[in-house]
């Protein structure tokens, strides 16, 4: 095995372990056993205040978390998108892409890559984990794709796969995501944590 081959395998592991390091150390109400319980709790609460009436506004979509998101709130390529603390901007997507890597090490996917570029902007008034786990892609049959984060270490710029950003900055980057040869995704649907409601963005 090359010595550049053995160095990215490195380069890799330490990313992976960056990153639960990170995880591991967020504060304890942050966590998902605690948080996801007490949503639930909230959740009920709100629902025996209203009396379980709903009222509509226009259209609406449904995100992969259950939650609604107003279609006349779905923005474009090229659009701003904001959820929680984050601004996103797409800026391309492009799919049918046979690998991804260097000369030395390349990486080819199951089916074929999409490739996301985009930025992310921290509007918030603290610093905020930007983390490729809470992107998702979805074709026309409402399918749910995640991205495929080895082969996001492999580009020369996987500030994506997990990077804090302080309020007023922002990183651009790619998303990659191994998608069935033939499918097209139609809307991604990007969080600014594992918790929230999430933004879409139409890429027809």
């Amino acid at each position: 095995m090359s010595e550049s081959s053995e160095d990215r395998k490195k380069l890799k592991a330490e990313a992976a372990a960056k990153k639960a390091e990170a995880k591991a150390l967020r504060p304890w109400f942050k966590k998902k056993r605690f948080v996801i319980p007490a949503a639930f709790v909230a959740l009920g609460v709100i629902t025996s205040v209203s009396g379980g009436s709903s009222s509509s506004k226009g259209t609406a979509s449904t995100n992969s978390k259950g939650s609604s998101i107003s279609n006349s709130s779905i923005s474009k390529i090229g659009q701003e998108a904001r959820d929680g603390k984050f601004s996103f901007t797409v800026n391309s997507v492009k799919c049918g892409v046979k690998n991804v890597g260097s000369y030395y090490f390349t990486d080819k996917p199951q089916g074929t890559f999409c490739v996301l570029d985009l930025m992310v902007k921290n509007i918030g008034n603290e610093a905020q984990s930007v983390s490729s786990d809470n992107m998702y892609l979805f074709d026309k049959d409402n399918r749910k794709f995640s991205t495929t984060n080895t082969v996001m270490l492999d580009l020369p710029n996987y500030n994506l796969w997990y990077q804090d950003i302080n309020p007023g900055n922002f990183i651009q980057g790619q998303l990659i995501f191994d998608l069935p040869k033939g499918v097209i995704p139609v809307k991604a649907e990007l969080h600014d944590s594992m918790f929230s409601d999430g933004v879409e963005v139409s890429l027809k």
